[in-house]
């Protein structure tokens, strides 16, 4: 019964900081504009992340082109986010349900 109750705790604990980590990057694309031409579940001028999610599922180095696309302007307007911001920008929108 103890262990049922502290994997239900930890279950707890995992998907409240889940949930801040998800609102923290939607205040980031927020901020820098991201939303503006992109929506979670439905396209806008650009498409969802959703969408981007599906795409890129599986594939090592979606991450990695993302943040290239962004922060170099190739296929995408140039970002002015910081490194880490866009890592965490690109965490968000590959993880969209």
């Amino acid at each position: 019964m103890k262990k049922l109750a502290g994997a239900l705790a930890v279950g707890l604990v995992v998907s409240a900081v889940s949930q801040a980590l998800a609102q923290d990057a939607n205040a980031l694309a927020q901020s820098k504009g991201c939303m503006n031409c992109h929506a979670v579940d439905q396209p806008k001028i650009g498409p969802s992340f959703k969408s981007l999610a599906a795409k890129y599922k599986g594939q090592a180095d979606a991450a990695a082109t993302l943040v290239a696309e962004l922060r170099d302007g190739k296929g995408h307007m140039k970002s002015n986010a910081t490194e880490a911001e866009l890592q965490q920008l690109i965490a968000f929108v590959l993880a969209a349900p």
